[in-house]
C-alpha cells in the first residue's frame, strides 16, 4: 500500500500544475474596444458578420485584437497577423489614417484564412466619443 504523501503527490500535482498555469491567464487583458465589439455578437464587426459561425470564440478574440492593434498602432500597408490554429489564421492591413470632422478614421482589410480559403473584408473604423475604434456598418 502507498503512503499517503506519495498518493497525494500523484493526485494533487497535476491539479496544482494546471492551477499555476491557468493563474497566468488572469493577467491577460484585451483592449476594452475588442471586448465590446466581441460581446455584442450582433454583427457590429464586419469580419464577424461576414464569417458568421465559422470562427470560434477564441479565434474571434484574436481577430479583433489584431484589428485593434492594426488600427491603433499599425503602419500603413504592414499586416498585423494572428494565428488561432493551423487551419484558422488571418491578417489585418491598415490603410492611411484620416479625419472626418473631429473623428479619426482608418480603412483596413482583414483577411481570414479558414482551411486555406481566404475571406477578405475591407472596412472602415472611426474613433467614437470615448476614443474606442468602432467599425462603420
Amino acid at each position: 500500500m502507498q503512503s499517503f504523501p506519495a498518493f497525494a503527490t500523484r493526485l494533487c500535482a497535476p491539479a496544482l500544475t494546471a492551477g499555476l498555469l491557468l493563474s497566468g491567464c488572469a493577467s491577460l487583458e484585451l483592449p476594452s474596444t475588442t471586448l465590446a465589439a466581441v460581446s455584442t455578437g450582433d454583427g457590429t464587426n464586419p469580419v464577424i458578420a461576414e464569417l458568421g459561425d465559422e470562427l470560434s470564440w477564441n479565434a474571434e478574440r484574436k481577430a479583433l485584437a489584431a484589428e485593434q492593434e492594426a488600427l491603433e498602432t499599425g503602419s500603413t500597408g504592414v499586416p498585423v497577423e494572428w494565428v488561432h490554429s493551423d487551419d484558422v489564421r488571418g491578417r489585418v492591413v491598415p490603410f492611411q489614417p484620416y479625419s472626418v470632422g473631429t473623428s479619426s478614421c482608418r480603412r483596413y482589410t482583414h483577411t481570414v484564412f479558414i482551411s486555406g480559403a481566404a475571406n477578405a473584408v475591407t472596412a472602415t473604423a472611426c474613433r467614437d466619443e470615448s476614443g474606442d475604434w468602432k467599425p462603420l456598418t
